[in-house]
């Protein structure tokens, strides 16, 4: 299958976060629901265009890595990138509630969840119905194993049970 795309170059560079639900770099505490970017970089000072263009440079570097292989050998480092300039998002968030005095544990698990299983259903949906399509009735089974086994990691993982 051919890796071609029908929008410019930059438009990639703006929305490549998004799609692998990084958002724009805006502390996620600060997410309110129905806000735009653009609403929320007028109202929100704490707004990084730079760290944007690290998040979006680095899923650049994983989608090229896996487009082309041979023409971009060391695009994992993308996701080593990624993880960095998360955790310094996240820290800083974790450090600025301590300050005030307003973090809590869970209020910080439940901001995550709410953030991440939404993706997580819509690609765990995805690929079944993908699979149904187009794998046999053993591949079926065996991506019914692997699916699940990801889904109850990521659930054992926050609920504290591992």
């Amino acid at each position: 299958m051919k890796a071609t795309s029908r929008f410019p170059f930059h438009s990639l560079i703006a929305y490549a976060p998004a799609l692998f639900r990084a958002g724009p770099a805006v502390q996620p505490d600060l997410y309110q629901p129905g806000a735009t970017a653009q609403n929320k970089s007028a109202a929100d000072h704490s707004y990084r265009a730079d760290i944007d263009g690290l998040l979006a440079l680095a899923v650049l570097a994983v989608v090229v890595f896996h487009a082309f292989p041979a023409l971009f050998e060391g695009g994992f480092v993308g996701v080593d990138i990624f993880f960095v300039i998360s955790g310094f998002l996240i820290t800083g968030i974790i450090v600025r509630q301590m300050e005030a005095g307003t973090f809590s544990f869970s209020d910080f698990y439940a901001r995550r969840i709410r953030r991440i299983f939404p993706s997580l259903i819509v690609v765990l949906l995805a690929c079944i119905a993908f699979g149904w399509i187009a794998l046999f009735p053993d591949e079926f089974e065996l991506l019914g194993k692997r699916l699940g086994g990801g889904a109850s990691c990521h659930i054992a993982c926050w609920s504290g049970s591992a």
